[in-house]
């Protein structure tokens, strides 16, 4: 993207009073990034009306451009807050069920690495619970296509 606006200002003329093709580009480049990540420092500066309506619409290009992967980058990381909120919220009912049921230590020592097995290695989420909370006729059909090679064989 930024070789493209470095090319197009130099087509609309920008930095004419360097004769050297290379430092031309390299100027071009150098006022695209500058254009894109800020406003510019104001060293290369547009002079005429087309070049200053180019350099606004690199400009808003940029400011979206950093607009969107920043939101992205929230998003996820929203999503992954979410997905630890999840995981603490099961841990509490877990052990209060241990508390009210009084598990001896041993075994709770048991089930807390199960639970921190089943999230470190499947996202905290269990095959089991997802399946019975289908519907009695699509539990069969997921059951006959997770296990369609199986069935096939016999």
């Amino acid at each position: 993207m930024v070789w493209w606006a470095a090319t197009g200002w130099l087509v609309l003329g920008g930095d004419a009073e360097t004769s050297d093709a290379g430092l031309r580009m390299v100027r071009a480049v150098y006022w695209a990034i500058t254009t894109m990540a800020t406003v510019g420092y104001g060293d290369i500066v547009p002079k005429t009306v087309p070049q200053m309506f180019y350099a606004c619409t690199i400009m808003i290009t940029g400011v979206a451009s950093f607009g969107y992967i920043l939101s992205n980058i929230a998003t996820l990381m929203l999503r992954l807050d979410a997905a630890r909120q999840h995981q603490e919220e099961v841990r509490d009912r877990v052990e209060f069920f241990m508390q009210y049921h009084e598990v001896p230590p041993a075994l709770r020592q048991r089930v807390r690495a199960y639970f921190k097995y089943l999230w470190s290695n499947k996202g905290g989420y269990d095959d089991v619970e997802v399946f019975d909370s289908l519907p009695r006729g699509l539990r069969a059909d997921l059951a006959m296509y997770l296990h369609r090679d199986l069935l096939a064989k016999v």
